[in-house]
């Protein structure tokens, strides 16, 4: 038995409970008022674990928790509170500071990771949903969760809607009911409009969430009127969801894995550098990292890159700063390389006919892999930033960058 105090060991007596009632004939059934039957915590204990996380967890103050969990501080000695907190620290310090970046993300994992231009409006209560399926849901078991409204419709619940989920070792699959949209129900319930997802997790046959909702309308007289109350005020009709899948998208949308960001700078961006007394060589320029305060950790940590670099393989750049009303910023510089057929990467023998470029971005692809951030962005052959070639979008006259054109990615 789980207490206040600590975990206990306790045996129950046994008792006679075959006995019948010499006038219904019915068994006499014995519950016992001090240990009920499958009690294995006291209601101490479940009633102060809420606490215990919102005192802890989320703000790391255990000392308010310490005293509800066992009645007082008083009692207790101060080396016994002070081993409590310090051990209950240590794991809140553990659990805020484990790195999600690590592996393969939940989210893309279960084919539920929009990005691009949706990637600033996912949130987790997607993924919670279908954490807690995969956890605690059995075939035929169902489900409803209050969710945003943009559930129904938009992009970045997308992957959330297909029912489909398929992690490492395991599949999960979803059969979505009709949902409900609260949005035009006045007072709101919630900060943001809000929309209820039900359904049952099947072993085959998954069904999408329709995009037809039930819509809940009406205005109650307080945010928590009584059922009776909003029955009368509330009307349920049917009605198509509207879709948010439209909108333009940039020719460029499909090559891009960050936007027009060039990450990390320290291996891409350069700012020129005196020549050498013999000078850089014929059809090369000196160039070294141009470093920036912005830069992050592991990335400003490491040394500047330098060296001789063949010039046609540093280029212009402009990125967002470099715009300004009715004016253009001094172009910055990148190494990209793109050789007018491909672009080259540390594996490839092209490389090996500019020997400038070859020595920068063999050693830049070295610091990538030791310090990127997941493994998720690659290994093997190289893309770079904005990359200027031969062909053309159709119908748009821009060039067609051959690369990733957003990071040096090794993918």
């Amino acid at each position: 038995m789980l207490t206040a105090a600590g975990a206990i060991e306790v045996k129950a007596p046994r008792v006679n409970d075959k006995q019948t009632d010499e006038v219904t004939g019915e068994r006499k059934r014995f519950s016992s008022a001090i240990l009920p039957p499958w009690a294995r915590k006291t209601p101490k204990v479940s009633e102060v674990l809420p606490l215990l996380y919102l005192h802890g967890l989320s703000s790391g103050d255990f000392v308010p928790a310490l005293g509800q969990f066992l009645g007082s501080t008083a009692g207790l000695s101060a080396p016994v509170i002070t081993r409590l907190t310090e051990q209950w620290n240590a794991e809140q310090r553990a659990f805020a500071a484990r790195d999600l970046s690590k592996g393969e993300p939940q989210s893309e994992d279960r084919g539920m990771w929009a990005g691009a231009s949706v990637a600033t409006n996912q949130d987790l209560s997607g993924l919670f949903l279908v954490r807690a399926a995969e956890l605690y849901l059995r075939k035929g078991g169902r489900f409803g969760f209050v969710m945003p409204l943009a559930t129904l419709s938009r992009r970045q619940f997308a992957g959330l809607r297909t029912g489909q989920f398929h992690a490492p070792g395991h599949q999960t699959l979803l059969a979505y009911d009709v949902p409900w949209d609260l949005d035009l129900v006045k007072p709101s319930f919630f900060p943001v409009p809000a929309s209820v997802i039900f359904g049952e997790c099947v072993a085959d046959s998954p069904r999408a969430l329709d995009q037809s909702a039930e819509l809940w309308s009406g205005r109650l007289p307080t945010a928590n009127a009584s059922i009776q109350v909003a029955r009368t005020r509330l009307v349920r009709t049917t009605q198509e969801t509207a879709s948010g899948e439209g909108g333009t998208t940039s020719p460029y949308a499909a090559r891009f894995v960050e936007g027009a960001a060039v990450v990390p700078r320290v291996l891409l961006i350069v700012e020129n550098q005196p020549a050498p007394p013999l000078g850089a060589g014929a059809g090369r320029v000196a160039v070294a990292s141009r470093r920036s305060p912005k830069e992050k950790p592991p990335w400003k940590e490491l040394p500047s890159l330098s060296g001789m670099v063949e010039r046609q393989f540093v280029r212009p750049l402009l990125v967002g700063d470099s715009v300004l009303p009715y004016a253009i910023r001094e172009r910055l510089r990148v190494i990209v390389p793109w050789d007018g057929q491909r672009i080259l990467h540390g594996g490839d023998e092209r490389l090996d006919l500019y020997p400038g470029l070859a020595q920068w971005w063999r050693e830049a692809e070295r610091l990538w892999m030791k310090h990127r951030s997941s493994k998720r962005l690659g290994s093997g052959s190289t893309s770079a930033a904005v990359c200027p070639c031969s062909s053309r979008l159709p119908n748009t006259g821009l060039p067609t960058p051959r690369a990733a054109c957003t990071s040096l990615q090794l993918v």
